[in-house]
């Protein structure tokens, strides 16, 4: 079974600089999916951010910038007659 995100606690955080946030992703697949964070960085270009844990993974930021704008994406991996990806987007303000 292709890996599928089946939670993410919040689809788009709105933060002041200097705040932090924390934002969780659940994943299910068989066998049981990788879960890591990415952000998105331009066309197709990903910075992992976290390392792969099994069903589940934390992005945590921390004193957030103007730097830390933009999409960040929840991404569970399996290797199971090939790989299955899925991706939940989160959106990341400064204001």
């Amino acid at each position: 079974m292709i890996p599928k995100v089946t939670w993410i606690s919040t689809k788009s955080r709105v933060l002041k600089p200097g705040e932090s946030t924390s934002i969780n992703c659940t994943a299910d697949g068989k066998p049981q999916p990788h879960v890591s964070w990415n952000r998105i960085v331009g066309p197709g270009g990903f910075q992992n951010l976290t390392s792969p844990t099994l069903g589940y993974s934390n992005l945590v930021l921390n004193n957030v910038t103007i730097q830390d704008r933009g999409d960040y994406a929840c991404v569970a991996k399996s290797i199971a007659n090939g790989t299955g990806l899925s991706r939940a987007y989160v959106n990341v303000l400064c204001k």
